[in-house]
């Protein structure tokens, strides 16, 4: 194997760079990570795929309000507002594994908007993991979502975090 000093470059946020190179010629998050680096590398390709995603969405939806066709002759269907349901009010739990735990996260929603989030990650490395709980609770609250940025130096219990509010928030919604 090579020496560490070969190696060190490549590792965590050095790859940044290097990725984006990777990501910009494919035209795709389906791109090789780099060595040394799996874990930075697979955030990074996930990340890419829901902003491509997000993306593709925004390219194909009429916005808010707009009239679209529906297919029937003379049909037409307006696309419900933002203040519109999404959740049935309550409270809602979803759990993810960690990097040494399964991360807890319990989510309040009304109709339209999550109200408040309690994260448990009690069992995640003390000072790294188990520091990020009310961090990301404020940002899960911000985005009104359970797609967030990652802690710096968490990034594993940052998206099990995001995991298991997804998970809490599907059944908010499918109740």
């Amino acid at each position: 194997p090579a020496p560490l000093q070969y190696l060190a470059p490549y590792t965590g946020a050095a790859i940044g760079e290097q990725m984006r190179k990777r990501l910009l010629k494919a035209q795709s998050a389906e791109i090789d990570g780099v060595a040394g680096a799996t874990i930075t590398s697979d955030a990074v390709k996930k990340a890419a795929a829901a902003a491509i995603e997000a993306w593709k969405a925004d390219q194909t939806e009429p916005a808010v309000g707009e009239i679209e066709e529906t297919g029937t002759e003379g049909s037409t269907e307006r696309i419900p507002d933002a203040g519109a349901a999404k959740y049935v009010p309550g409270t809602y739990k979803g759990s993810a594994k960690g990097m040494e735990s399964d991360v807890i996260v319990e989510i309040t929603v009304s109709e339209t908007e999550i109200t408040d989030v309690k994260i448990d990650v009690s069992g995640e490395t003390q000072g790294i993991g188990a520091a990020i709980g009310d961090e990301m609770a404020k940002r899960l609250i911000n985005a009104q979502s359970a797609e967030v940025d990652v802690v710096a130096g968490a990034s594993i219990t940052s998206n099990a975090l995001m995991e298991a509010a997804q998970a809490a928030l599907e059944q908010a919604s499918e109740s």
